[in-house]
């Protein structure tokens, strides 16, 4: 028995040496290595539709293939992110395996520059992730102007064209015309985009009474607010409003928004703006007397809650020398009014501006633009942004021009106003117009003695705060000039060159991602005259204009032309 047990203890003896156990003269064994780890495929993008580079139609729905299946939690739109020139687009995405499909939630816009990206977060199943950000970019294809088309009908004048348009590319128009007793008419008719066809022309006003100089307001559904001043049974007039429903294709029968028994509302430079829940606001100068000094800014509110309008309100304590208001409403539904009034200096008007808060549904005090406009200050313009900030262009007395234009930036959250920077030493009707993501345009003419005409323009940066010139556009104006943008930062406006006895109407397509004008294009010309344009823009970046042709002068018979600014 105790030989047995030998080998045992040998055998216990060599497993602690092995261990490192026993005494230090037994020889180390060598350890296994350690398995080398497997590293993962890199994550890499295959392929994309749009090609890189290419072309595409307003419905493209971007895509990335990857070169292998993707972990999901990884997948979400702060991963993969479709941007035109202004900013993100709104998209849903779809995981397909290895395949991500963004689909926006708008139809592209023509003539647009996008750009669809990954983001080193995204991860495969196996691990692999994109060794850099990628990025790809494509363009919707550039739209085209239809030939100009002239109504079949002639009226003996046409004035005070006014449109609008939908989202979906539906244009409202209002105008003036003669009717059958030889009134002046606000009249009114619809283009359908769907049918590509303009409905019939009917009388707004319910009377067969004077009106004149209506104001055309929509919103983004196309439900609109027209205002104008109507003649009364005593010779006064009055301001009246009417309400368009876009789904019924109805006007509302026509309300007298004015005070009762006032002087008269003529030349009152009437202005409208309509709020995303249907809210309206209606701003006029209001005479008190025949002496035009003695005048004061009225207001007037519908509520779309209520279906109710509010009594005419004055924003001054006492009539005054007062300018034409400007009104706009944010997205919130605050409202603000501005316009000018004559000062403590005698000869000096200053420009005030009266906010509506939407919450407490009370109208702020009135508030000086410019406090220390020492020379004078008037309104111009004034645009809301989409985050309630604002941009107003105004006329200020400095040296040394008597009547520079400004602009000036309003900020929404806390109720204030910028200080003024110049944009011309010389006043000039402008036209502002801003894009949703704040950025802004300002388009004037000019002309310097002997025979230089031209179009100026600046664009304003909302992430910089600045503003750029822009180079200028060779071209006499004799016209007001309409400017709209598009939802991916593009613009158009459009005026009546005339050069030589020749009227033309031409048109001009702000490209956001060059960030300048494309050259001008002439829609139509001739020895006729061509009254004032009027532009709207749809959510993928196709245009109506429409203007009034003349026969001849401007006394002459006229038919309602327009053009259209279509994809393909």
């Amino acid at each position: 028995m105790r030989h047995s047990s030998v080998p045992l203890l040998s055998t216990a003896a060599l497993l602690l040496s092995a261990c490192g156990g026993g005494s230090g003269s037994a020889p180390a064994s060598t350890p296994a290595p350690a398995p080398t780890p497997v590293s993962a495929t890199p994550l890499a993008v295959g392929a994309a539709i749009p090609a890189p580079g290419g072309a595409s139609g307003t419905d493209a729905t971007p895509s990335l293939m990857f070169n292998q299946a993707l972990d999901t939690t990884t997948v979400s739109v702060a991963a993969l992110t479709l941007s035109s020139p202004i900013g993100p687009v709104n998209s849903s995405l779809a995981l397909n395996g290895s395949t991500v499909t963004l689909t926006p939630t708008q139809p592209l816009v023509w003539g647009s520059h996008y750009q669809l990206s990954a983001a080193t977060s995204l991860r495969a199943t196996a691990g692999g992730v994109l060794a850099a950000p990628y990025s790809t970019g494509f363009d919707t294809r550039m739209p085209a102007w239809s030939a100009t088309v002239k109504s079949p009908v002639s009226k003996p004048a046409m004035g005070s064209l006014q449109t609008a348009g939908a989202r979906n590319g539906d244009v409202l128009a209002v105008w003036t015309e003669v009717g059958a007793n030889g009134a002046s008419q606000v009249t009114s008719t619809r283009y359908t985009a769907a049918t590509q066809s303009w409905g019939t022309t009917t009388s707004i006003q319910g009377t067969e009474k004077w009106g004149d100089s209506p104001v055309l307001r929509a919103d983004d559904a196309g439900n609109a607010c027209a205002v104008w001043e109507e003649q009364l049974d005593n010779g006064k007039y009055a301001i009246k409003a009417a309400r368009y429903n876009a789904a019924t294709g109805r006007w509302s029968a026509p309300a007298v928004v004015s005070r009762p028994g006032e002087y008269s509302s003529r030349y009152s430079g009437a202005t409208a703006a309509i709020g995303r829940t249907g809210d309206i606001i209606v701003a006029w100068k209001q005479y008190h007397s025949t002496v035009v000094s003695q005048a004061t800014i009225d207001i007037a509110r519908f509520d779309a809650a209520s279906l109710q309008w509010t009594p005419a309100r004055s924003l001054q304590d006492s009539p005054t020398d007062t300018g034409f208001p400007v009104a706009a409403i944010d997205a919130a539904g605050n409202g603000m009014v501005l316009w000018s009034q004559r000062g403590p200096t005698v000869g000096v008007t200053q420009a005030y501006a009266a906010r509506y808060d939407a919450r407490a549904r009370n109208w702020g005090p009135n508030t000086l633009i410019v406090p220390n406009a020492a020379g004078g200050s008037s309104v111009q313009q004034f645009v809301f942004d989409a985050a309630g900030d604002a941009l107003a262009t105004i006329s200020l007395a400095t040296a040394p021009s008597p009547s520079s234009v400004h602009a000036i930036r309003y900020t929404g959250a806390s109720n204030t106003w910028g200080q003024p920077e110049l944009m011309d030493t010389a006043y000039h009707d402008s036209t502002l117009a801003v894009d949703a993501a704040g950025n802004a345009l300002l388009v004037w003419a000019t002309y310097t003695v002997p025979s230089t005409f031209n179009i100026n323009s600046r664009r304003y940066q909302r992430s910089t705060g600045t503003w750029t010139a822009l180079p200028n556009i060779s071209s006499y104006t004799g016209s007001i000039m309409p400017l709209a943008f598009d939802p991916a930062g593009n613009a158009l406006t459009s005026w009546v060159n005339y050069d030589g006895g020749v009227y033309s109407m031409v048109t001009m397509r702000f490209n956001a991602a060059a960030g300048k004008w494309d050259a001008p294009v002439s829609l139509a010309s001739g020895t006729s005259a061509m009254g004032d344009p009027a532009l709207s823009l749809d959510q993928s970046g196709q245009a109506m204009l429409l203007w009034a042709q003349y026969a001849n002068l401007y006394s002459s018979p006229v038919q309602a032309s327009y053009a259209r600014l279509t994809g393909r």
